[in-house]
């Protein structure tokens, strides 16, 4: 019988609110609609981070989400006063294509700004263009194969 050892790759954006969670971000928040993630975030809220929403409705996926995210912004900013806060795009503020450009011109170089997800050697120098501070990418490890460190195979050198 083989056996086969399946390492599940996880949603990119619960892959974000960890990675950002292990920078040691004061609140991560996610742009998008109130439910999105939301199992995701209760572990990290539980771990002590606090993650909120933009809460996207209806008409913003259609108009566009930026007011809401200024807002949740300054609402964070009251509310908590940070040091750092992260803004992790969901499904639905990346496929409605929300201008990060201006979102990035908004900051006017109040915060360090760091761009990541779906960066890889054809579209880095495009998000570079866009005034960000900091780029990552997981292209390097998505798809590096699994390296077996069990000593299962381990042999004496004298053959027994």
């Amino acid at each position: 019988m083989n056996t086969a050892v399946i390492h599940p790759r996880p949603n990119p954006i619960v892959a974000a609110m960890y990675t950002v969670r292990d920078m040691d971000v004061d609140v991560i928040v996610l742009h998008g609609p109130a439910g999105c993630s939301f199992m995701a975030s209760r572990p990290l809220e539980n771990a002590g981070v606090r993650v909120v929403t933009s809460a996207l409705k209806d008409n913003d996926l259609i108009f566009g989400g930026t007011e809401p995210l200024v807002r949740t912004l300054k609402e964070v900013r009251n509310k908590f006063n940070p040091k750092t806060v992260a803004v992790v795009g969901t499904c639905a503020s990346t496929i409605i294509g929300d201008d990060m450009a201006a979102a990035i011109e908004l900051i006017a170089g109040r915060a360090k700004t760091e761009c990541s997800g779906n960066v890889d050697a054809n579209n880095i120098r495009a998000l570079a263009d866009l005034g960000v501070d900091y780029i990552s990418s997981g292209a390097l490890t998505h798809s590096a194969p699994i390296l077996d460190l069990s000593l299962k195979h381990l042999r004496l050198l004298d053959g027994k």
